[in-house]
């Protein structure tokens, strides 16, 4: 770390002139005039050891900390409220809050936001475990109802208006909010206007988990800002190039929360010391994305997209999911006939390939903001490389969705109570104390609460299960 001059002191004119700059020139700043750290972090800007990643010296130059040039994230009023602002304005926010806890944190708090007085949460069985870890730590019970489900490909898909709907109005008073997943794991899109409305109607908020779309242009009816939502959660890492575990909570300019109630929400699980590594990446993502516009990269990803089909057309045996609503282009599905799921994967794995996950009966490939021509090319060349035992018949008729277990208890009522390991086959017909949801993509097979089913022993979990030792009293703990 070079230093060059003595830190201004708060009020001083270095200090107040950091609003105009972005985060990284904050930083750089600073480091540009603090002769000697007294400060966290221990390493003080010089990397211990000699390995290949103490050879990053950058990295360790932005691990700040809250400083007077830095803001700070937890009440933010310089460099990162700029950042905020300018993040609202790129997606048409009322305001748009950081997260370095995921969208899995920022999912949390939206549900947070939305508890004081009621009873009961709206999710859809293809919610992230999130959701569920919301439910344990707001008390709330949850009413699911059922997205569309491909029993060709075997996962679901956008939102059945009509489940959403009655389910909507049966518990609307009692509802805190209702979430919706759009796009899916598999890149499904439901008519966010359309479910919007509806919970207009019924006066209740409507949090999206987008964590797949922040690279979707803010326009449209499948869209969570562009289409009334109340809070919409971006990751930003998952398609956009900022680094793993950072996400933004959005308020949707027409929403009934206030920004206060959703930012101590936020504050209750992020952490007091954020990575500055994890908040430049988000200002040098959002930097990118104001410069190049705000369709360029959703027209890249839909250009590479075309690319492989057009590349793919003439390929005997290989399958891509086409969505029956809309579809996003940066998540492929994709299979071989003849090819178990997961032989495709490891064979792509072995040519240097590597797919997101196994998805159903297909392949799921993720476009992103970093994906070029030439991965396109050549993952077209693989495919029909691949070696494919045609004569054999793979691909199920019908694939069924994961069983919809009885919820006995609420998840907080099962999470806290007095609980056991038992094996998996000893655990069927107990109730679940834990979350199981194999990551990716994250959906719950089974929530604290419900009674095991027997189907579990389909799914590749581990050998024991944490369960409820014994009926508690209902109520709350």
């Amino acid at each position: 770390m070079t230093h060059k001059a003595t830190l201004p002191s708060p009020g001083s004119s270095a200090t107040q002139s950091n609003s105009a700059h972005f985060l990284a020139d904050a930083i750089v700043d600073h480091c540009s005039h603090e002769k000697a750290s007294f400060h966290t972090p221990g390493h003080k800007g010089r990397p211990a050891g000699g390995g290949a990643f103490a050879q990053a010296q950058e990295i360790f130059t932005f691990d700040v900390t809250e400083l007077p040039l830095t803001d700070e994230l937890s009440c933010p009023s310089a460099v990162l409220f700029e950042l905020e602002k300018r993040i609202a304005a790129l997606w048409h926010a009322r305001h748009s809050l950081l997260s370095v806890n995921g969208a899995s944190g920022a999912l949390i708090a939206a549900v947070l936001a939305c508890t004081p007085s009621k009873q009961k949460l709206l999710i859809p069985r293809n919610c992230h475990r999130s959701i569920i870890q919301a439910l344990v730590l707001s008390g709330l019970e949850p009413i699911w109802y059922e997205p569309n489900w491909s029993s060709c490909w075997g996962f679901w898909t956008d939102v059945n208006p009509a489940s959403f709907s009655a389910a909507l109005f049966e518990h609307g008073q009692q509802l805190a909010a209702a979430v919706v997943v759009s796009p899916t794991y598999a890149g499904d899109t439901s008519n966010i206007e359309q479910l919007s409305n509806l919970c207009r109607q019924a006066s209740v908020p409507l949090i999206v988990d987008e964590a797949h779309g922040a690279h979707m242009a803010s326009t449209g009816t499948r869209t969570g800002l562009a289409a009334g939502a109340d809070l919409v959660v971006h990751s930003l890492h998952k398609t956009l190039g900022a680094l793993t575990q950072t996400a933004i909570l959005h308020i949707g300019t027409g929403a009934q929360i206030e920004t206060g109630a959703v930012r101590s929400a936020l504050n209750l699980l992020l952490t007091s010391s954020p990575s500055y590594l994890l908040l430049t990446s988000i200002d040098e993502t959002i930097r990118q994305m104001e410069a190049d516009g705000s369709l360029s990269l959703q027209t890249k990803i839909s250009e590479l997209n075309l690319q492989l089909l057009k590349l793919l057309a003439p390929a005997r045996g290989v399958e891509t999911y086409v969505s029956a609503g809309g579809s996003d282009p940066a998540h492929i599905v994709l299979r071989i006939k003849g090819l178990p799921a997961k032989d495709l994967f490891l064979q792509l794995c072995q040519k240097g390939i590597y797919p997101e996950a196994v998805l159903g009966s297909g392949v799921l490939l993720l476009l992103g903001q970093g994906s070029t021509a030439c991965d396109i090319e050549f993952l077209a060349a693989v495919l029909e490389q691949l070696e494919s035992p045609v004569a054999r018949t793979y691909w199920p008729t019908i694939l069924p969705p994961p069983p919809a277990a009885p919820q006995i208890l609420t998840p907080r009522q099962a999470a806290f109570e007095p609980s056991e390991m038992l094996p998996v086959a000893a655990a069927i017909g107990r109730i679940a104390a834990d979350c199981f949801a194999p990551c990716p993509p994250g959906t719950p097979v089974l929530v604290p609460g419900q009674a095991i089913p027997p189907e579990i022993l389909s799914f590749s979990c581990p050998p024991a299960l944490r369960v409820v030792i014994e009926s508690p009293i209902q109520g709350e703990n």
